[in-house]
């Protein structure tokens, strides 16, 4: 019996080392794998997350040649392809907002879907150029009198742009007819003209109240003088002009008439006196 229960307790003993190298063993693994699996992917995680929310400096590349270290190398690859992509295209964008419309992704840089998108952005950037180009020609040759020149039509929301340039052409033809109108009449004596503003706005607008005004404040020194004129011719020196109602030359020559009028009717009366005594 003693030998039977010795045998059982070394079996025993034998069976709680075993389980526990068996343990030892276990958690050993289990932190190799830890070590080379779970800490690299919750480090990849963790770096992937930073690269989504935009930061592009994460490094996730290794040395490590497993599963895991190829999925760490991919990842890599991915984030530095979107950087450079990211990059360019901030570059393109910055150097059109300094005035250089010429400036495109290269292309040949990319693959696959990278390659359409570079593609894509270099189409929006040529079609922001022609935008550009068209819009400054437009005006250009508004500037230089050519109203026969018709604005490129855009489609969609960008009818927008040459919606406007035509308003603007519109408006300085206005302009420009409203001058021409006032020059033909005032060449030809009518200082009755009056250029209406109805279709005009703002700016505009105030240009032309501001012929009308010219006109009028320039024709009506002119009806007095011609009626002063009128007057004398008729015999008539019993007038004189309020020089007060107007400014600057207009008020000076008001002052010359009614002196001349003063003189001739001096010159008159002396005459007359003259005459009497004759």
């Amino acid at each position: 019996d003693d030998e039977a229960t010795t045998t059982a307790r070394v079996t025993e003993i034998v069976l709680i080392a075993v389980l526990f190298l068996a343990l030892i063993f276990s958690l050993a693994i289990a932190i190799i794998i830890t070590n080379s699996i779970v800490k690299p992917i919750v480090h990849i995680t963790k770096q992937a997350r930073k690269a989504a929310e935009g930061d592009f400096s994460v490094d996730v590349r290794t040395n490590i040649t497993n599963e895991v270290g190829q999925l760490s190398n991919s990842l890599g690859m991915f984030i530095d392809t979107t950087k450079n992509v990211f990059d360019d295209m901030v570059d393109a964008f910055r150097e059109m907002e300094y005035g250089n419309l010429d400036k495109r992704l290269n292309t040949s840089k990319y693959n696959g879907q990278y390659s359409v998108m570079a593609e894509t952005i270099n189409k929006i950037l040529s079609d922001t150029a022609h935008e550009f180009t068209t819009i400054s020609k437009s005006i250009n040759e508004y500037a230089e009198g050519n109203f026969s020149y018709d604005c490129p039509r855009f489609n969609g929301q960008k009818a927008i742009i040459h919606e406007s340039l035509d308003k603007m052409k519109e408006h300085i033809q206005i302009i420009s007819s409203s001058i021409s109108e006032i020059t033909d009449n005032i060449n030809n004596g009518n200082l009755d003209i009056e250029i209406s503003t109805n279709n005009l706005k703002s700016a505009w607008k105030k240009i032309i109240e501001s012929l009308n005004i010219l006109v009028i404040n320039v024709a009506e020194p002119i009806r007095v003088t011609k009626d002063s004129l009128s007057n004398l011719a008729a015999g008539n020196f019993n007038f004189s002009i309020d020089a007060d109602r107007f400014k600057g030359e207009f008020n000076e020559m008001a002052e010359n008439i009614n002196y001349t009028i003063k003189v001739l009717s001096e010159y008159i009366a002396e005459i007359s006196s003259i005459l009497k005594n004759m």
